[in-house]
């Protein structure tokens, strides 16, 4: 996920745009991404295969422990205090 998306369009995943689809996939929503076409803004569509080998290194899992706490506004939160939102300058 990393790889294809600038830390600034990874902050801008909004939590209430991720969900999982019938076949176990996480799907996500980058909301306002810095490319526009014709002035207007964007949502780039994302959807990351669950880890079938190893349950741990899951992405889908990671998600759905995450989905158990206290709802956020964004999906990357600071792993230490998960109620902070992680700033795109900490991911990158």
């Amino acid at each position: 996920m990393a790889a294809f998306l600038r830390p600034s369009d990874l902050a801008r995943i909004p939590f209430t745009s991720c969900s999982i689809s019938e076949t176990g996939h996480l799907l996500l929503q980058v909301v306002a991404p810095k490319e526009t076409r014709g002035k207007r803004s964007i949502i780039k569509p994302l959807s990351i295969h669950p880890h079938a080998e190893d349950f741990e290194l899951c992405p889908v899992q990671c998600f759905k422990a995450l989905r158990a706490r206290p709802i956020h506004s964004k999906l990357s939160v600071k792993s230490n205090n998960i109620n902070q939102p992680l700033s795109a300058s900490t991911m990158s």
